[in-house]
């Protein structure tokens, strides 16, 4: 069972690395992914053979994200009320200084700018979709949302990033 789960789980780490980069920084991003790799190889019995083996990971991901901030943020309302909005995931930067490095490579300042503006909301559906290629369905299934939100989501996401886009470029309108 071990040597299937690393089989899997290996070639995911850069992937899953990645993306908890760009939900929190570097440091904590290190803890996320260890945490989602123990805790799907303590739940890989469970695990359908011939189902998404990356959805259900990213899945296991993206809730372990979410109880990290419900727990700081219960944390500061239980400590300090006073620093609740530098704890809300929302007024974190989405990308990692790292995650920038890594992107700045290719793609320009213009186009970091603009994702990095992005809602949270939007931001991760654009860079599930986008940057971990996942479909509306895996992307439902991981934020345990609907296909409709989804699809909204990404939809908005990509025309606030043309718009963003289009307004740093001298001269051009929106489409």
């Amino acid at each position: 069972m071990r040597g299937r789960f690393e089989a899997l789980a290996i070639p995911l780490m850069d992937p899953l690395y990645r993306t908890a980069c760009s939900m929190t920084d570097r440091v904590t991003a290190e803890d996320l992914v260890q945490e989602t790799l123990l805790h799907a190889f303590k739940a890989f019995d469970r695990f359908e053979p011939g189902s998404n083996f990356k959805a259900w990971v990213f899945r296991i991901l993206f809730n372990s994200a979410m109880n990290l901030h419900r727990y700081r943020r219960v944390r500061v309302l239980l400590t300090d009320a006073g620093r609740i909005a530098e704890e809300l995931p929302e007024s974190k930067p989405y990308l990692s200084p790292q995650v920038v490095d890594d992107l700045g490579s290719n793609l320009g300042d213009d186009v970091l700018a603009a994702l990095k503006a992005l809602p949270a909301a939007y931001r991760v559906i654009f860079v599930l979709s986008t940057f971990e290629e996942f479909t509306y369905r895996e992307l439902a299934a991981i934020l345990d949302i609907p296909i409709g939100t989804v699809m909204s989501r990404l939809s908005r996401a990509r025309g606030l990033l043309r718009e963003a886009l289009a307004a740093r470029v001298p001269g051009e309108a929106p489409p």
